[in-house]
């Protein structure tokens, strides 16, 4: 997977500078927690496993808190208790730097999670703090996945108003 500081993932190329989501080669999968054109940040990630259940912890263990946490998320936005999140993948962008205003930050998460008994697997983003959503262009912040295929000829929804959108709500 390729990480880029525009917010995203990647399975085929990183996303640079000079490309907007129609440069992106055909066959590729972009996962947009928020991309947006920026010049600088962190970006750090880390794999989380839940601790075996047979033994009661004294200590609490922080993988656990937030595999609960994605875990009570999708079952909330799903409206069951189905999910059970026992592995995952944290992606995290801190004080990514807006291209047009150096005083401008965002600092947001994309969380992979899975049941490794099923095939359920999903992408709970989470946002902090986000100071700004446009591009250098105008162009608003899109989130989301972006399949770009021969099969599918582009298939992606941006969502509408993301310059006013409370992404607190998203997560």
């Amino acid at each position: 997977i390729w990480v880029s500081a525009y917010g995203t993932l990647s399975f085929n190329e990183l996303l640079s500078t000079e490309q907007t989501l129609t440069d992106i080669q055909t066959n590729n999968m972009l996962l947009a927690a928020l991309l947006v054109e920026s010049v600088g940040g962190t970006i750090q990630y880390e794999k989380m496993v839940k601790s075996n259940n047979g033994k009661k912890r004294k200590k609490r263990n922080t993988s656990d808190d937030q595999l609960l946490e994605a875990q009570n998320n999708v079952n909330s936005f799903l409206g069951y208790s189905g999910f059970t999140a026992d592995q995952g993948v944290l992606f995290e962008w801190s004080n990514v730097v807006s291209a047009e205003d150096s005083s401008l930050s965002n600092s947001f998460q994309a969380f992979i999670v899975t049941d490794s008994a099923s095939t359920n697997s999903f992408v709970v983003f989470n946002y902090e703090n986000i100071d700004f959503t446009t591009s250098l262009n105008g162009d608003l912040a899109e989130v989301g996945l972006f399949v770009l295929s021969d099969d599918t000829n582009e298939c992606y929804r941006v969502l509408n108003s993301t310059e006013n959108l409370d992404l607190d709500k998203l997560a």
